[in-house]
Parts: structure tokens; C-alpha cells; sequence
């Protein structure tokens, strides 16, 4: 059952925001290893109705040159898409947050390069908002955890602060409907 804002619940985003964002955040990922195709990144968006959903940040990465510090920064959103992937029910089990995932893993299940994106987004459902609600909480607890660590290199239990961040970011945006995802800072 997919519950939108329903007062004492969490307010999701819709099966169809996520999956946008996935496609968003796949074509980002892809231009920060080719940046030269960022153009054709851009009309593909444009055609499929994703460039107004893209935020002011992802804009401007997708029209400018890119810093190795951006392309870092964005090569991580691989794991938000892989978060978002499990709450769309296109991955059984995200893992626990102790290493990074590898792109083969996410390409399997979105559509292919300029591929149209029509039919994931249309069919992509989300959990059930309970199971949504408690990943959130323990990844948002075990990212506190590692957060509050003053060594930031150390790993306790072996996770992963970076993959544990951006987890957090998806899931902070998916379950706080009014949130936008420029607006999450879960890199602190």
C-alpha cells in the first residue's frame, strides 16, 4: 500500500517523484565521468520532463565545467539511487552500509542510456511505508553514530560514512514531502 500525506504518518514523495530522481541522479553520475556528453544529458531531460525536476545545484553541475571535488561529491550519489531503488522495489535488499555499491548493480535496473524513461517511472511502486519508516530510522541512527565519531576515517563496525550520508539524504527527501533535495545536509 503506497500512503501519500496521511496526517500522523511519514509523507512520502510518489513512486513517480523517486523514480525521476533516480533518472536525474543516474544521467549527473554519468556526466561527471563524461562531461562532454552533459549537452545530450540536458535534451534528454528536457524531452522527458525531468530538467524541472532537477534541482538549482543539479542544474548547474549539468551546464558547467566540472571540479574533481564535484565529481566526487556526485560519483556518490550512486548509493541515494541505490537507496531509492530498494523503495521503488527494484533491489530486495540494499546491504548494510559497509562498502560502496558498484555501478553494475544500479545500471541492471534503470533504463538503459538514453533509453526513455516513460515506464519505469510510471510503474515504479514504493514499499510499504512502515518498512520505508524503519530503514530510515536505522540508517539515520547509524549515520548519527559515525557522525558523532571524532575520527571521521574510523569505521565502527565496519560502516561507511559516505555510503551511510547519502543512504540518509534519499531517505531524509523520500519521507519529507515538502523537503527538497538541495535543502538535506546529511554530510556533517
Amino acid at each position: 500500500m503506497n500512503i501519500q500525506n496521511v496526517p500522523g504518518k511519514a509523507e512520502l514523495k510518489t513512486s513517480a517523484e523517486i523514480a525521476s530522481r533516480i533518472i536525474i541522479l543516474s544521467y549527473l553520475c554519468y556526466i561527471a565521468i563524461e562531461q562532454d556528453d552533459a549537452p545530450v544529458a540536458v535534451d534528454f531531460l528536457k524531452t522527458h520532463n525531468l530538467w524541472n525536476q532537477c534541482s538549482p545545484t543539479e542544474k548547474e553541475f549539468f551546464q558547467k565545467p566540472l571540479s574533481q571535488e564535484e565529481k566526487t561529491l556526485i560519483s556518490w550519489r550512486l548509493e541515494s539511487i541505490w537507496m531509492m531503488l530498494w523503495i521503488i522495489n527494484m533491489v530486495e535488499d540494499p546491504g548494510l552500509p559497509v562498502q560502496e555499491i558498484q555501478i553494475d548493480e544500479v545500471l541492471t535496473r534503470i533504463p538503459a542510456f538514453m533509453e526513455d524513461p516513460g515506464d519505469f517511472i510510471k510503474y515504479a511502486r514504493t514499499r510499504d511505508v512502515a518498512d520505508i519508516i524503519e530503514v530510515r530510522d536505522m540508517v539515520t541512527q547509524l549515520h548519527s553514530v559515525v557522525s558523532r565519531k571524532s575520527d571521521k576515517q574510523s569505521k565502527p563496525g565496519g560502516l561507511h560514512p559516505a555510503v551511510l550520508a547519502e543512504r540518509n539524504h534519499a531517505l531524509e527527501w523520500v519521507t519529507y514531502s515538502l523537503m527538497e533535495w538541495d535543502a538535506i545536509d546529511t554530510h556533517s
